[in-house]
């Protein structure tokens, strides 16, 4: 039997060895891409899914705080709210400015709903437009915040000899705590009856044609002691305290 060199097995071996490990390297290089490519797979599904849940629920945010044309009830909108206590829940400035934004479209759209198909008629002219302090002067142990709407109607009221409570709260709570208190409340529309809409309230100073209202009132569009009149129409939409 003829043997081969010993320098001739220990080459053979080498080469033997050098391809095993060649061999397994690159079994470790492929195994390594896979994982690592099953991995970015994966990680490219979760924010895909997560941003997928944001946009959705960005979409539903949007949605309930939409304000359009076709709406009919506006109940985002409360006369007596401040800054600090508006503020409170957000955490940010962004957020704030963009949720007194949308507020502000409230108070807008409803201001054009009421006001367009009544603009034809004039002003009453035994209405002075011009000045609160000369219908409305403040008057002592009133307890509503000063500048605001229910402020004003307080006020108002007792200038014409028709006083009110203190204590019916925001202006979209007035219609239930005065009905609690004995004072007739109803649709329909009175000289001198405390008008309440969407959380806001002012006084009825003239009851015009057409179903329409001339109205005065303090604190619209959030600005404090901004005293404003006009005409509303659907009139009987809104409840008054008489």
């Amino acid at each position: 039997m003829k043997h081969l060199p010993l320098k001739n097995i220990r080459r053979e071996n080498l080469v033997k060895t050098v391809i095993v490990v060649i061999f397994a390297i690159l079994l470790i290089i492929f195994v390594t891409n896979r994982v690592m490519a099953e991995q970015k797979q994966h990680s490219e599904r979760v924010d895909t899914s997560e941003g997928v849940g944001i946009s959705k629920t960005f979409e539903i945010n949007q949605k309930n705080s939409r304000i359009t044309s076709e709406s009919t009830t506006v109940t985002a909108s409360d006369g007596d709210w401040n800054l600090q206590s508006f503020s409170k829940g957000f955490t940010n400035q962004a957020q704030l400015d963009a949720e007194q934004k949308a507020v502000a479209a409230v108070q807008n759209h409803d201001s054009a709903k009421s006001t367009y198909a009544a603009s034809s008629q004039a002003k009453p002219s035994n209405v002075n437009t011009s000045s609160w302090r000369a219908v409305a002067p403040p008057v002592s142990g009133n307890k509503y915040t000063p500048g605001y709407c229910t402020w004003y109607a307080y006020n108002r009221r007792a200038f014409i000899g028709r006083p009110i409570k203190n204590q019916w709260g925001n202006g979209g709570e007035w219609h239930n705590h005065a009905g609690a208190d004995g004072y007739k409340v109803n649709h329909t529309p009175e000289v001198g009856a405390v008008l309440e809409m969407s959380g806001h309230v002012a006084v009825v100073e003239a009851v015009g044609k057409n179903n329409t209202v001339f109205i005065s009132e303090m604190n619209w569009k959030w600005t404090l002691y901004r005293y404003n009149t006009r005409w509303l129409s659907n009139a009987t939409r809104f409840w008054y305290i008489h």
